[in-house]
């Protein structure tokens, strides 16, 4: 959606999945030295597997062949009384307009899910 509608969906750290997006990766990286990123494994849940970089050197060889993703880490992320938190809204596209006679067709789920750390940020 990012590449589509960039001004749209500006408010979404840059992301990468490696298993097709590698090389464009390696460039935006180099890019922005200086900067941290978050790489997770496609099928990780609880936070396993998850490792933060300053280069694309230091991803090791097995994320770049086993399914990850990269993301720029938020610095400054938005807090409430001092704790990092998610809201997850599940959202279901069906159809993106490409032409000027078809719309977009998305359905949002009536509910959502919100996770709220125990101990404050640091």
């Amino acid at each position: 959606m990012q590449r589509h509608f960039e001004h749209d969906y500006n408010f979404v750290p840059h992301t990468f999945d490696l298993s097709y997006e590698a090389d464009a990766c390696k460039r935006y990286m180099a890019s922005k030295k200086g900067k941290t990123y978050i790489v997770k494994p496609h099928a990780g849940a609880e936070g396993c597997g998850i490792f933060l970089v300053q280069n694309f050197k230091s991803i090791p060889g097995h994320a770049l062949s086993q399914g990850y993703v990269v993301q720029e880490y938020l610095k400054d992320p938005l807090l409430l009384d001092g704790k990092k938190f998610d809201l997850r809204i599940y959202v279901m596209i069906t159809q993106i307009g490409s032409y000027p006679d078809t719309q977009n067709i998305a359905f949002i789920a009536e509910e959502g899910l919100v996770r709220l750390c125990t101990e404050n940020y640091e």
